[in-house]
């Protein structure tokens, strides 16, 4: 287990019985009990299938801190400094690559760290020489794509105040003033993810979605997953619902992923989520 520090629970944790009951309601299925044993009728059927709840342990990691917002009372603690228990558990794997990012962009003293994906390094090279070096930012974007992923990585596994000095250096760039102003919005907005601002969030990923009718699915997923989990937390669930309506035609099966399912249902419970998720339902 490598369980070393108080951080090392935490990481552990995923949410409240009130945090989590809504994610759980939207498949619909009947309470387990002895009249109708539920997990005995289908453990066997989902063991063949090879279906398990790594779906559900994977919100943990998900692009956007939604547990944090949806739970913000849960405060995570420090993980242990050697990142021990890294190379079986994803949540401090992460921790340790988003460490390294920031540190790499923010121009910290960054020591060699093993095993850092080939793809992030890629990506956080890319950000350097097009944003942070300034070749040509406003012309050739392809650093959104990759700083996008850098944030997806980064937000959910630092806490706010370490994530803070990546985002600062980020916008002190001296070519940010003179991007597109859709350019500004999504760093603006990777900002306020990682600092849990939840008004900014909401906003930011709406007026994005607004303006973008042509976005890709990882983009699109990723402004409305921000968007509906910055309503929820700014106490306004409509927004979200409206946010799902317009969205989820656009993302076909994707749409059922767990994190979506956890957001759409805590904008409003009961029949209506359920009956949300029943075309996508196993046959």
């Amino acid at each position: 287990m490598q369980v070393l520090a108080p951080g090392d629970l935490d990481a552990r944790y995923l949410g409240s019985r009130a945090t989590l009951e809504p994610l759980f309601e939207s498949y619909g299925a009947r309470a387990n009990s002895d009249y109708y044993p539920l997990l005995d009728l289908n453990a066997a059927r989902h063991r063949f299938t090879e279906r398990s709840a790594t779906d559900v342990v994977a919100l943990a990691n998900a692009a956007v801190p939604v547990l944090e917002l949806l739970e913000p009372q849960f405060a995570r603690r420090p993980l242990n400094p050697q990142y021990a228990g890294a190379h079986a558990f994803d949540r401090i794997e992460s921790a340790r690559q988003a460490r390294y990012a920031r540190d790499f962009l923010a121009q910290r003293a960054a020591p060699a760290a093993p095993g850092i994906a080939p793809s992030l390094q890629k990506d956080l090279e890319v950000v350097q020489l097009r944003l942070l070096e300034c070749r040509d930012a406003r012309r050739l974007d392809v650093w959104l794509h990759s700083l996008l992923r850098i944030a997806a990585l980064v937000n959910p596994a630092l806490p706010a105040a370490e994530a803070r000095g990546l985002w600062s250096r980020i916008g002190a760039a001296p070519c940010v003033r003179s991007l597109y102003d859709y350019q500004r919005r999504w760093i603006a907005l990777f900002g306020a993810v990682g600092a849990r601002d939840a008004q900014a969030m909401a906003s930011l990923a709406a007026a994005l979605l607004d303006e973008s009718p042509a976005l890709g699915a990882d983009p699109r997923q990723y402004l409305l997953m921000a968007g509906m989990s910055g309503a929820l937390a700014s106490n306004r669930p409509d927004a979200a619902l409206a946010l799902w309506r317009a969205q989820a035609p656009l993302l076909g099966r994707e749409i059922a992923q767990p994190v979506f399912r956890l957001l759409r249902c805590h904008a409003q419970r009961g029949a209506p989520c359920v009956a949300a998720f029943r075309a996508y339902a196993e046959d």
